[in-house]
């Protein structure tokens, strides 16, 4: 073949593989078609930004799955402890929730990209861990004699990855009146990841929260009363059954003018209670359940037009409610009770007229409370 045509032959074929090269589809980044990628971090952190690029870098992955519309990254550090909230939007509108805890700030962004690029369709591949060092070489023995040492060690250690060293050292030293020596060492280290590295829960912690409630009451009247209640209490933040709530909560009731056999009375109520709530019942996307204990102390004034001066009597009450809550976000909740008290005392009211009494309300040995409010935690 002369070197005129051969020249050319591989001219055409250059020009095949650089066609066909760049033929070949470009996959896109599921990150470039998310609606919005938000990171809120501390100034130490990673920014919006080099979040983003860092989780645009990496490469798609050959299996799908559902595709996240949007991202929202909250990272907050309390008490030296960094905690991540990762919200992802689906869309098919279903939200989910991760959250992260550590004592540094990078080991919260790295699992955060990890399980965002996991959601998103990326592949992630996580730093090698450490080489572990080498064995110290022993000493030379000075002796007129011929010493021949073989030691083998295996490490193995599974913080976040599973590393495997294997290491062979062989000394032999040959030392003769002259001072001859001689020495050989063969070391081999071979290091696989085969895991990743895995969120750790942040540690319990007490936390504060106010709310507002109308509160449906029976049983302090002949009709249903509807009061304004205002609550203030703790509550421990931990991720187990037991985590208990304690709630101190005031309110006032009163029922107007009610017509009572041809007479007006007036009921007002007020007392002050102290729930205890031990449990809790977590549902999924913020909802939760808390059984609770309540005691209630206050007073029920009745004033009728006969006789004029009122009757006052004190109010002593358990009870057992359960509450339904759902944390919206961080700092802002909504809530939704229903239970029964049962009144220690039942005081009779009547009204006098001339000589007579007449017998108008009894306290019921039982009574049904509902509550729906909104509240703030912090």
């Amino acid at each position: 073949m002369s070197r005129a045509r051969w020249a050319a032959l591989s001219s055409t074929s250059l020009v095949v593989l650089v066609v066909a090269a760049s033929s070949r589809p470009a996959v896109a980044s599921p990150v470039s078609r998310m609606e919005s990628l938000q990171l809120s971090a501390p100034a130490e952190c990673i920014d919006s930004d080099t979040f983003r690029d860092r989780v645009s870098a990496l490469p798609v992955a050959t299996a799908h799955p559902a595709r996240v519309r949007a991202a929202t990254i909250e990272i907050t550090v309390r008490d030296g402890t960094y905690s991540g909230e990762l919200r992802l939007v689906l869309d098919d509108g279903l939200a989910v929730v991760r959250r992260v805890a550590a004592p540094a700030c990078d080991e919260v962004t790295d699992a955060l990209e990890l399980v965002t690029a996991l959601a998103v369709g990326l592949e992630y591949t996580p730093p090698p861990p450490p080489r572990p060092p080498l064995p110290a070489m022993p000493p030379v023995a000075r002796r007129p004699i011929t010493t021949t040492s073989t030691s083998t060690s295996t490490s193995t250690s599974i913080p976040t990855s599973t590393s495997t060293s294997t290491s062979t050292p062989t000394s032999t030293s040959t030392s003769t009146p002259t001072s001859t020596s001689t020495s050989t060492s063969t070391s081999t280290s071979t290091s696989t990841p085969t895991s990743t590295s895995t969120s750790t829960r942040p540690a319990a912690r007490w936390g504060f929260f106010a709310a507002a409630q109308a509160s449906v009451l029976s049983g302090i009247g002949p009709t249903i009363e509807v009061a304004p209640l205002l609550s203030f209490g703790v509550a421990l933040d931990a991720h187990s059954l037991v985590a208990p709530s304690f709630e101190l909560s005031a309110l006032a009731a009163t029922s107007g003018s009610r017509d009572v056999n041809g007479n007006s009375a007036t009921f007002v109520f007020g007392s002050g209670a102290l729930a205890a709530c031990p449990l809790r019942f977590v549902l999924g996307r913020g909802f939760l359940v808390r059984p609770c204990a309540e005691l209630e102390l206050g007073a029920l004034v009745v004033s009728a037009s006969v006789p004029r001066s009122p009757q006052t009597e004190p109010w002593v009450a358990l009870g057992g409610t359960a509450r339904l809550e759902w944390h919206a976000s961080r700092s802002f909740m909504l809530l939704a009770s229903g239970g029964v008290e049962v009144p220690l005392a039942r005081p009779t009211f009547s009204l006098v007229t001339g000589n007579t009494s007449q017998q108008f309300f009894d306290v019921p040995a039982a009574a049904g409370t509902g509550r729906l409010g909104a509240g703030v935690t912090w």
